[in-house]
């Protein structure tokens, strides 16, 4: 399973970091900003239900079993919630808000599906995977647009529909004799990731009303340079949600090395700031090297105390776990609030970096309190 895990995150993500490539060479202008709230209004509500419901349970026993009406509502909330804030920032085109709102919820859904399968029907999960990165290729090769409606309908929600056909109908496993999966969430992490969800959500609201098109353009531009630091906390998140079941309380508080994971990484970040000057990477709008390095530093930070972040969920502490969720969007929000038409991507990367740097000092000290406690 954690073989299957592994190998169906390094899937998504080099699909995700293929349709953020393609939507930088291919989208302009309002094109690429309907794009770009469309993707982190997707990144931001998978995080929810990641969050509230599917992460959980593998923090807990499962208890609760997945109903047509208890999915269905979930859904129904998302799907309503994303077509909100895609109509609200797109000037409310109805068809528009309606077509964007139905592609997340199709890659949603598959995403409920791989956590679903995951542990029950791993080579049928990888091979779902699969199908959509293929297809994303062959559709990208073979149709070009310069729509964000088209592309978002005819790259993600095409291939995710052809997924959830996969593991719903063609695969021929019999799932009925083996366990079950349960969904379920404790109150504190349903309300941590409401919090979360409606943060992040005005923060991408208010990114696409301070911030120009070109900033926007330059923002996933160097997201996609400090994406190999993302995927490696990304599969570490992963394996640590999958393996934290397995461990006692006692045997997930030990102090992990920090230095040595720091040390390790560096390298990687460096490498990719002396490669965003590279010509391989001439397709990507100039980036500014402060900015650049914040993202890095930011994303290095984080991946560096991504166990810490793991076990402080797990802990199930309430403050803890709806500070840690709010915080880093609150700040960002906190910012475009106060400075409003003066926002500067630079400082807003500052203020982010401090932000994370923070909450990496403060999980280190949670958890010592908490060992001391012991």
């Amino acid at each position: 399973m954690d073989r299957a895990a592994y190998g169906s995150q390094v899937i998504v993500t080099t699909n995700n970091l293929l349709l953020s490539l393609s939507a930088i060479m291919f989208l302009e202008g309002e094109n690429f900003k309907v794009w770009f709230i469309v993707s982190q209004t997707f990144f931001i509500t998978q995080t929810f239900l990641r969050s509230a419901y599917f992460e959980p349970a593998n923090f807990h026993s499962r208890q609760l079993k997945v109903t047509t009406s208890r999915i269905s509502l979930i859904f129904l909330f998302a799907s309503t919630f994303n077509f909100l804030v895609i109509g609200f920032t797109s000037e409310f085109n109805f068809t528009k808000a309606f077509v964007l709102s139905l592609a997340v919820t199709f890659s949603l859904y598959q995403d409920y599906l791989r956590y679903k399968f995951i542990s029950i029907q791993p080579r049928n999960v990888v091979i779902a995977d699969s199908l959509v990165l293929i297809l994303t290729i062959l559709l990208i090769i073979s149709a070009e647009t310069n729509s964000a409606i088209l592309f978002t309908g005819l790259y993600i929600a095409l291939p995710n529909i052809i997924s959830i056909l996969y593991l719903n109908y063609l695969s021929n496993e019999d799932v009925f004799k083996q366990e079950v999966f349960k969904l379920q969430s404790k109150p504190i992490y349903s309300l941590s990731s409401f919090i979360e969800l409606g943060l992040n959500q005005t923060l991408t609201v208010m990114s696409a009303i301070f911030l120009s098109n070109t900033e926007l353009r330059n923002l996933r531009a160097m997201m996609l340079i400090a994406a190999p630091l993302t995927s490696l906390r990304l599969f570490s998140w992963s394996g640590l949600i999958v393996r934290t079941k397995k461990f006692k309380s006692r045997e997930i508080k030990k102090d992990s090395k920090l230095t040595i994971k720091f040390a390790l990484y560096s390298p990687i970040a460096v490498l990719l700031f002396i490669l965003s000057e590279s010509s391989f990477l001439f397709f990507l709008p100039k980036q500014s090297n402060s900015s650049l390095a914040l993202i890095l530093l930011t994303t290095l930070i984080s991946l560096t105390f991504v166990e810490k972040a793991v076990i402080i969920r797990k802990l199930g502490n309430i403050f803890h776990i709806i500070y840690f969720s709010a915080s880093f969007p609150l700040v960002s929000i906190a910012y475009f609030a106060f400075l409003g038409d003066k926002s500067d991507l630079n400082q807003l990367l500052m203020c982010q970096f401090v932000v994370t740097l923070l909450n990496a000092i403060l999980s280190l000290l949670i958890l010592r309190g908490d060992k001391l406690r012991d």
